[in-house]
């Protein structure tokens, strides 16, 4: 069973000086085995939503397009090289400044045309191109009603740590997320939320037919 951390956190409030190393070794030890765990992603910054406006080749090279994008507070110019890329698609785009794998993101020319920022493939955000929506060149391409100039941190929750544990048949109270986070609760010796509690005047009683 794979488990956010994020969300078990919303369950079970830890300090963030506690990591994930620690919380793993520590519920293993009360007897809920985790297999394996792994970071989804890397953390970023300066890196948005945006829909692809045109396309058109590049003046002076061939393999190149020349992409014009909305991020809904600006329009910005991309080169890429990218085939399968098309109008409309919602893609994620790092402006100048931004941290991604093994590089700053600049603006600067290509070619003789000014590229204004930068169209991520999934390697650049430290993801899989096994994962959904991904084209075969590697562009992450979000559904048709994704909002675009969005911090894709909070699209995809990058950064955050997959745990996956080994659940035993006498364990089915561990077959949900309440149920692994009550788990942890117990481990760190915190109270556990119910993300399901509501106050009784919130329902309306009805009498059965």
């Amino acid at each position: 069973m794979n488990v956010s951390l994020n969300w078990l956190k919303e369950y079970v409030d830890l300090d963030d000086s506690v990591t994930v190393k620690e919380i793993v070794d520590k519920i293993t030890m009360t007897g809920t085995k985790v297999e394996k765990y792994e970071m989804f992603g890397n953390k970023t910054k300066l890196v948005y939503t945006a829909r692809v406006e045109s396309i058109s080749k590049h003046p002076s090279d061939d393999k190149l397009s020349v992409l014009k994008l909305d991020l809904k507070d600006k329009h910005l110019v991309a080169v890429a090289k990218i085939p399968d890329i098309e109008v409309g698609d919602i893609i994620p785009v790092a402006l100048p400044g931004a941290q991604i794998i093994g590089k700053e993101v600049k603006e600067g020319m290509v070619n003789g045309v000014n590229s204004e920022c930068m169209v991520c493939h999934v390697l650049d955000l430290g993801l899989s191109k096994d994962m959904p929506w991904v084209k075969p060149s590697g562009l992450l391409v979000f559904p048709k009603d994704v909002e675009i100039g969005v911090d894709i941190n909070d699209i995809l929750g990058l950064g955050d740590y997959i745990i996956e544990f080994e659940i035993t048949p006498n364990r089915p109270d561990c077959l949900s997320i309440e149920g692994i986070a009550n788990e942890l609760a117990l481990t760190f010796n915190k109270p556990c939320k119910s993300l399901w509690q509501y106050k009784e005047e919130n329902f309306e009683r009805c009498d059965s037919v």
